[in-house]
């Protein structure tokens, strides 16, 4: 599966997570990972949009693990 940037600046190779119940998909590195917002989500904002991307048609929030 592919995980578009929402400014479609990049795109990643990500696979679901498995057995990890934080985040549904991360790429094949394990260095980012992917999960659905939370309800205080209101949208794409100029300070958000670089963690938001699009993944089977769907919003997720990206983040970077150590």
């Amino acid at each position: 599966m592919i995980a578009k940037r929402y400014d479609d600046e990049l795109m990643y190779s990500v696979m679901k997570c498995e057995g990890d119940k934080k985040y549904k998909y991360c790429t094949k590195d394990g260095k980012l990972a992917f999960k659905k917002p939370g309800k205080d989500f209101l949208g794409v904002t100029k300070q958000n949009y670089k963690n938001v991307y699009v993944i089977n048609g769907e919003i997720y929030i990206g983040e970077f693990l150590k």
